[in-house]
């Protein structure tokens, strides 16, 4: 007899199943020699939102990976009608919100690059990551797969496809001025 074999219902009665699509979980990123924050040629935060965050809905991080820029203050809000503990043991950023109910917000200040992973004491099934970058050259794959990284000077560049489950995927890129790279990954 399997004393786990019966896991408990959710929280959330008729809770709608959402399956997800890994094609919306992956980071593209420039690594390696790239143009100083102040020379004039980096791109400014990417648009990705001006407050980020990652909601608590339907016992989920909504959105499950997020870049960002180091230093860039992260919004928990929980939308859920129950309590959530939202923390991480990560290298990057450790921290322990503590429990809090819906309509609550707890914010985060990520200082240095890394993986932080997210989880939450309550829910053992929810977590999401949060990529901490030096520099805005990154972006995140649509639905479908596409992904757009715009402001890129010319140069050299190494672009990685990362999933939290896959190895990183790796190319050598040439930015020419004026000109659109059409760049494929198979993860």
């Amino acid at each position: 007899m399997n004393i786990y074999s019966r896991r408990g219902g959710p929280a959330i009665t008729g809770k709608p199943v959402v399956p997800m699509n890994e094609l919306e979980n992956v980071v593209v990123f420039l690594e390696g020699k790239l143009p100083e924050p102040n020379s004039g040629r980096a791109p400014r935060q990417p648009s990705i939102s001006s407050e980020p965050a990652i909601r608590q809905i339907n016992e989920t991080f909504v959105p499950h990976v997020l870049p960002i820029v180091a230093g860039t203050i992260v919004h928990f809000p929980n939308r859920d009608p129950f309590f959530h503990n939202v923390f991480s043991f990560s290298g990057a950023k450790s921290f322990d919100l503590g429990r809090y109910p819906m309509n609550q917000v707890r914010s985060v200040k990520f200082d240095r690059p890394g993986v932080v992973k997210i989880f939450c004491h309550i829910h053992s099934h929810m977590n999401a990551v949060i990529l901490v970058f030096e520099h805005s050259y990154f972006c995140v794959s649509d639905g479908s797969g596409s992904f757009l990284m715009s402001h890129v000077p010319p140069g050299e560049y190494t672009l990685v496809a990362w999933h939290e489950r896959l190895k990183p995927q790796k190319k050598l890129v040439t930015v020419q001025a004026g000109e659109a790279e059409t760049i494929h990954f198979v993860l």
